[in-house]
């Protein structure tokens, strides 16, 4: 009996480390794949390896990055909770680099996903893995750079007496640290500054997505600084312009250089990160000062993507438009001729109403009185209305519980 117990113990050690060596060659191969941009592979090895091996935190990570790179963020949000499950018993047994790395590419999703203030918490949790200067440098000039974008000018410049530029060129990560420093250049120095950095890292050996990445950054910058347009900036769009792989986010930018201030209808593709809605949002909101309708729409979308962040991003984040009041609300203009005639009847009802009971609502659109059948259909009915909505407006409007629909409080329908 007890040679039988052994013999299953020695088996299973066996089948274990047989795993763990798999998984260990699979996601060489897999960072091999990703330096060489073929991301939907190494994302179908990732995803091979991790039903096959089971999750690894390194693994997840790279199966995230891969997932945002090809643009698949609902995709790479559902990886951020396994990741941080898998961390959370597991970190004891994990290296400093391996914790650093963790925490910084959490950060990184987190500040995709709008958790602005998490994503700095998680840089925080970094730096007590940092085993050099170097470890510390780079979790530094990430941390600049979101605390660039958001305008936060007095926290910068109190963690910038902790970087030493002087010994960036001594690091072999200074591709890196340059394109983060993109944005505190700007923030700090204006646009001419943010420019030299810029034609430095183009002049740099790149790779094709870190140089997707250092164009779709600066471009961002000549939107926000509204450069007039020169030969100079004509031939970088173009260049930009015949990158492989651009998402929907670059072609924005490339379409607000070229149009400014005429994306009012411009609508959000699925794509996008909740951040770079907001991201868009804003640069849409600096094209339509004087249009009040625009803008207010523009504030109210805003208000709306934000309110299931938490308060201390919500706060962070409202530096970026300083000037809009989150608990707005605002008539939504719906053209009925897009629905259909129980959606637009639906619709309709929530003119002059925020909430109405499931049995009133199956009495005013099939005249019936409520039964189970009704929930079924009202349910869909709130879905198809709620994903119409998204893609125009990137909100939905309705929410439904066994007892009544309600409407967004922040929203007031006008047809």
């Amino acid at each position: 009996m007890v040679d039988q117990v052994q013999g299953l113990m020695v088996g299973n050690m066996s089948v274990q480390y047989s795993k763990v060596k798999t998984r260990i060659e699979n996601h060489s191969k897999m960072k091999e794949l990703m330096a060489l941009n073929k991301h939907m592979l190494a994302l179908q090895l990732g995803q091979n390896t991790l039903s096959d091996c089971g999750p690894h935190v390194g693994l997840l990570c790279d199966i995230a990055c891969c997932q945002y790179q090809l643009g698949f963020v609902t995709s790479c949000s559902e990886m951020l909770n396994l990741i941080s499950a898998e961390f959370k018993s597991a970190y004891q047994l994990l290296s400093y680099e391996s914790c650093r790395r963790t925490f910084v590419f959490v950060s990184k999703i987190q500040e995709e996903l709008g958790h602005v203030f998490e994503s700095l918490e998680s840089l925080t949790k970094a730096y007590q893995y940092c085993e050099s200067k170097k470890d510390f440098k780079m979790i530094l000039t990430q941390e600049l750079r979101l605390l660039s974008y958001l305008g936060l000018k007095d926290k910068i410049l109190d963690r910038m007496s902790l970087l030493n530029q002087d010994s960036l060129n001594t690091y072999s990560d200074k591709i890196e640290i340059l394109h983060a420093l993109l944005w505190l250049e700007y923030c700090l120095f204006g646009f001419d500054s943010a420019q030299k950095i810029f034609f430095k890292l183009i002049n740099e050996s790149l790779s094709e997505s870190d140089l997707r990445l250092v164009y779709r950054d600066f471009l961002e910058i000549v939107c926000h600084a509204r450069v007039e347009s020169t030969e100079l900036y004509l031939t970088e769009i173009q260049k930009f312009k015949e990158q492989n792989n651009l998402q929907s986010f670059d072609l924005f930018l490339l379409d607000y250089l070229t149009h400014l201030d005429n994306l009012s209808d411009y609508s959000f593709n699925d794509d996008l990160s909740l951040m770079q809605k907001l991201r868009i949002l804003i640069l849409k909101s600096k094209g339509s000062r004087e249009n009040n309708s625009t803008g207010s729409k523009n504030h109210v979308q805003y208000a709306l993507l934000t309110q299931h962040l938490s308060l201390s991003s919500q706060k962070l984040l409202k530096n970026l438009l300083p000037e809009i009041n989150m608990n707005t609300r605002e008539p939504i203009e719906v053209d009925l001729a897009e629905f259909t005639e129980l959606q637009k009847k639906i619709l309709v009802l929530f003119e002059t109403t925020d909430s109405l009971s499931l049995n009133e609502l199956s009495k005013k659109l099939w005249n019936e009185e409520y039964a189970v059948v009704h929930y079924d259909r009202l349910r869909m009915l709130v879905y198809k209305l709620n994903k119409l909505m998204l893609s125009k407006t990137a909100y939905s409007i309705f929410s439904i519980n066994k007892n009544s629909i309600k409407l967004n409080q922040r929203i007031k329908i006008a047809s």
